[in-house]
């Protein structure tokens, strides 16, 4: 698929800095295509590792049920957002990424995205504090991956 380019082609982030974003991010909003086909976009925690957004997840719920559906899906992250008022403008800096979104279904890449979202959320926590709660709510937790097929970021022209 051709993806749109950005209109704003000044504005564009290049590839490490649209990954830094993706790392430095403490939160996106995971868009989906929901029930009846409206759009679904639910704010979420994640963490980006290895080229991948895991998202962690109740067993059940719409955002499952959606990919389980269609795994299309976008997620966006906003790092920076500062309004200038005299300007009539933001400073921003952002990032969407467009892929497919899947349940992750193995143990090991299941752990791992669950340690890398522990260590991203809870990192001042000991080690062994972080692997008791991975293991506490292990079979209670679904992590869904994006696989991301086209990355575009742009920033304000403040930022």
């Amino acid at each position: 698929m051709d993806f749109t380019k950005l209109r704003r082609f000044k504005q564009a982030l290049n590839a490490e800095r649209c990954e830094r974003i993706l790392e430095e991010g403490s939160f996106g909003v995971m868009s989906v295509t929901g029930e009846g086909g409206y759009p679904y976009g639910v704010p979420v925690n994640y963490v980006y590792s290895e080229g991948v957004i895991y998202i962690h997840s109740a067993k059940e719920g719409h955002k499952l049920k959606a990919i389980r559906n269609n795994d299309k899906a976008s997620f966006t992250v906003v790092l920076k957002s500062d309004v200038i008022s005299e300007k009539y403008t933001t400073a921003y800096l952002s990032v969407i990424v467009f892929g497919k979104a899947v349940e992750v279904d193995g143990y090991d890449e299941k752990l791992y995205a669950l340690r890398a979202l522990a260590e991203k959320y809870s990192s001042t926590e000991p080690a062994a504090g972080r692997e008791r709660e991975i293991a506490r709510y292990f079979d209670k937790t679904a992590i869904i991956k994006i696989v991301p097929e086209h990355i575009s970021g742009k920033r304000g022209l403040e930022a």
